[in-house]
């Protein structure tokens, strides 16, 4: 099972810098769709060791901490976001769990626009006339899950999909849907933040990156497909229509918690 991720990604590598001085960790602060810099944003880190400080990435959206501030064996939290709260909230951790690194770590900060689009989840991508989450479907909702909690004010629509070849598409859509909501509030997740909408076999999926055999802008409608060949292509399609998104709706809720 292949789960496609859209939403807002955070990840970690490890480069060879032959100047860097006492630098720890570093990285950038990106747009996830254009990986333009975000200049600017603000980033707080917060230790195990006591330590809470807020600085800002500078105009190249960049950003580190040296030995002067991190320390060995210790973990940390980074929450990156923007004043006027253009995009998503993410946090990440990283432990300096063996001492100092040899090479600076980079941790690479994609963030997602609040309003609309694909906030930061993955596209749920079910079996083919199955409403059952996989254990890689679990995984992947984790991150959602985070998202959601790094921003306690944003309302979410979760859109249930299937595909014309589908059985039943509208219900199997709504079941979808709702499925996920379910599952995000076993995790603690409040429901008035979910809102769950079939959209039965109306809305084909849009290719959003090149993968398998297919392009940036394919759209899986029945003309798409009727120009396939290859069964494996084919059942690809089936499984991606049946797709469930997400986007934000509105970022004003106020819990009653």
């Amino acid at each position: 099972m292949k789960t496609i991720f859209c939403f807002i990604v955070c990840f970690i590598v490890f480069k060879s810098y032959s100047q860097v001085g006492d630098t720890v960790v570093f990285g950038r602060v990106i747009e996830y769709k254009t990986k333009k810099p975000i200049p600017n944003s603000n980033i707080v880190i917060v230790g195990t060791d006591g330590l809470s400080m807020e600085l800002k990435a500078n105009e190249n959206g960049e950003y580190f901490f040296d030995k002067s501030i991190l320390k060995e064996g210790e973990s940390y939290v980074l929450t990156c976001g923007l004043p006027q709260k253009s995009f998503l909230n993410k946090t990440t951790k990283f432990t300096l769990v063996n001492g100092f690194p040899l090479v600076p770590i980079e941790i690479l900060l994609e963030l997602d626009k609040r309003s609309g689009g694909c906030g930061a989840p993955p596209n749920i991508v079910f079996p083919k006339n199955s409403s059952l989450l996989t254990p890689e479907d679990s995984i992947a909702l984790d991150g959602l899950f985070e998202t959601l909690i790094d921003n306690p004010t944003i309302v979410i629509e979760i859109s249930g999909h299937a595909d014309f070849r589908e059985i039943n598409p509208q219900k199997l859509s709504e079941t979808r849907a709702n499925v996920i909501v379910q599952h995000l509030a076993k995790m603690g997740i409040e429901k008035e933040r979910l809102i769950a909408i079939g959209y039965g076999d109306n809305i084909s999926f849009v290719v959003a990156f090149d993968f398998s055999e297919f392009k940036a802008g394919d759209r899986f409608d029945k003309e798409f497909i009727k120009k396939l060949s290859d069964p494996k292509l084919i059942e690809e399609t089936i499984r991606m229509n049946g797709a469930s998104q997400f986007k934000v709706l509105r970022s004003d809720y106020k819990s009653n918690k």
